[in-house]
């Protein structure tokens, strides 16, 4: 779940029982408060959020490790999906368009 208010992404186990909290990379300045809107997975369980305020989207692996950044000059990230090869879309906030991203290798 993204929680804006609390600036974290809160991932919970199948009995609802916390996981962890990602609150953004504390050993990356750049991005040390995160403004989660979206989250959605990709085929290798890794957790993507859409971080509005950041202009990006913070890749998490499957135990809140942050992976890396999108950055790709994106405005204010909203809406996000992945779909069966792994292309992630990503929807902006302030003018309505949406990117297509291939972010895997």
């Amino acid at each position: 779940m993204a929680d804006s208010g609390a600036g974290a992404v809160v991932v919970v186990n199948q009995f609802g029982k916390l996981r962890f909290r990602y609150t953004g990379n504390a050993s990356e300045l750049k991005y040390q408060q995160l403004y989660p809107r979206e989250i959605t997975t990709d085929s290798q369980s890794h957790i993507l959020t859409a971080d509005i305020k950041n202009q990006c989207v913070h890749i998490i692996d499957w135990n809140g490790l942050c992976l890396r950044y999108i950055e790709c000059g994106l405005i204010k990230p909203w809406g996000l999906c992945t779909d069966k090869n792994d292309n992630l879309f990503i929807a902006e906030h302030e003018n309505g368009d949406v990117k297509k991203i291939r972010y895997q290798q």
